[in-house]
């Protein structure tokens, strides 16, 4: 069953890439809406590396420009060591005219998905998107109507359950329960390519401190937000249901392919870099429950 679903949710996303490229990509209005005297900046941010820029990102970038509730701004960070305007794509280029942004920042891994946004923008609320889904056209609209439900509580299309031994010893990550569906009863790890909005005040105070996160948590941008959630004691909700479109579904099983949150996760990555920021900030699994 696993593998069927696998090869249907391949099957949609190579179909939704043909459709876009007979159609030229084609946009007929702008993807964002202007700020409006008195409301909240709401920026969409986004990164992505590498061949993925070129052969995926458009799509994604395409579904962000049509939501049915639109943003402020759509904000795509490329690392300045290995991009520049001269060497963005045509069809990149095409989507700043309907409000796309490149902006180039210090390559920060998987960290300039949020960290460049929020330190630019602090008081603006951040939804984000990972570079390899054709998101749905409620997806942005759903997570602020959520937020504007109970702005004091951080909400994400998707998530995981950090589980318990027996003894209360938290578990390897590969052992939590994996993209669970809709529920705010803690502990909950939110994962930000579901889309996740947050805004500074929900995050505790060391969020943006680079030398800190690099040092505890350098590939695992997820984890770092995990246990900045966790200090703020920021109730969470996960929304669950179907978010987008997967794009490149095969990409993780490429021989040289494999994606960082794959290593993190089979070459127990993840669970060196938990354990380093809870050891930093004294927490135990009693922590995670509050």
């Amino acid at each position: 069953m696993k593998y069927l679903r696998i090869i249907i949710w391949a099957f949609l996303g190579s179909l939704k890439k043909l459709i876009l490229r007979l159609n030229g990509f084609h946009l007929s209005k702008p993807g964002v809406a202007p700020l409006l005297p008195g409301d909240r900046e709401i920026i969409v941010t986004l990164t992505s590396y590498g061949s993925r820029v070129n052969d995926i990102l458009p799509y994604t970038i395409h579904s962000l420009l049509v939501q049915d509730r639109k943003p402020n701004r759509i904000i795509l960070w490329l690392d300045q060591d290995n991009w520049s305007e001269e060497k963005i794509p045509p069809v990149i280029k095409k989507y700043e005219q309907f409000g796309l942004e490149v902006r180039f920042c210090e390559d920060l891994r998987s960290y300039k998905k949020l960290i460049p946004a929020m330190t630019s923008s602090p008081d603006a609320l951040f939804i984000t998107a990972d570079d390899d889904f054709y998101y749905s056209k409620s997806f942005v609209g759903k997570l602020l109507d959520a937020y504007e439900k109970s702005p004091a509580q951080l909400n994400a299309w998707r998530g995981h359950r950090p589980s318990f031994d027996e003894t209360g010893k938290l578990l390897p990550y590969s052992k939590w329960f994996l993209e669970i569906g809709a529920s705010s009863e803690l502990p909950l790890f939110p994962t930000s390519g579901g889309g996740v909005i947050y805004s500074k005040e929900l995050l505790y105070k060391d969020v943006c401190e680079k030398q800190l996160f690099q040092e505890l948590c350098p590939s695992a941008d997820d984890v770092w937000l995990y246990f900045m959630i966790v200090l703020q004691k920021t109730p969470v909700t996960i929304l669950g249901g179907r978010f987008g479109i997967s794009l490149d579904t095969f990409y993780r099983f490429r021989p040289g392919k494999a994606s960082l949150k794959k290593k993190n996760v089979n070459q127990g990555f993840n669970d060196i870099q938990i354990a380093n920021v809870m050891r930093h900030y004294h927490l135990s699994e009693k922590d995670l429950v509050y």
